[in-house]
């Protein structure tokens, strides 16, 4: 950023966003540990010493994607939650939107997968408090659920949706095969949704 000129909250968050979408290409292109700080710079058209005005460290730009992706699974599933249906509904359709939107974007997230792990345990940490964010959103869904009986009573809501997102985590999503991704996602909330009803 031009010494004596201050950006807006909003403008830097633009910047931020902008950037963290250049750096995701080329973590992609040469995997994150390739990808330098330096070769960012480029991408974006900047120094290296003004892109240290946006993130610290390319673990924070990396953290900004993750939190990204949770932020727009929590939309998405605010808005399934907005619609008047039932809560099992709800949840299969939360669901569902979970494993489409793992499945297109699984190249990524199969990086991530690795990357989060090796995370210093303060950006793990924030990374865990987004997600649980998310978790919660699907826990009172489940709580709804009961309360409407569409489920059993005695299971436990922050537990059962624990075990839905394992049930459609990357490594599960990943294997699918295109042709019948669909096919799968609804075998899956098949076999999940009998379970709990």
């Amino acid at each position: 950023m031009p010494k004596g000129i201050s950006l807006t909250e909003e403008s830097k968050s633009i910047k931020r966003k902008h950037i963290a979408e250049a750096a995701k290409s080329l973590f992609l292109k040469n995997g994150y540990q390739n990808t330098s700080m330096h070769s960012i710079a480029e991408v974006v058209h900047a120094g290296k010493s003004s892109l240290y005005d946006y993130f610290s460290t390319k673990d924070e730009i990396l953290l900004l994607i993750l939190e990204s992706y949770i932020d727009d699974l929590i939309t998405s599933s605010q808005e399934i939650d907005k619609q008047v249906i039932s809560p099992k509904e709800k949840l299969r359709l939360i669901l569902l939107n979970h494993m489409r939107y793992l499945w297109n974007t699984r190249s990524f997230l199969a990086l991530l997968t690795v990357e989060i792990q090796r995370m210093d345990a303060l950006r793990q940490r924030k990374f865990q408090i987004k997600r649980k964010s998310y978790l919660d959103l699907i826990s009172n869904v489940i709580r709804e659920g009961i309360i409407q009986k569409n489920f059993i009573n005695d299971i436990d809501p922050d537990l059962t949706a624990n075990i839905a997102l394992a049930i459609t985590s990357p490594s599960v999503v990943g294997g699918i095969s295109p042709e019948s991704a669909d096919k799968q996602f609804e075998s899956i909330m098949t076999i999940f949704l009998k379970g709990i009803s």
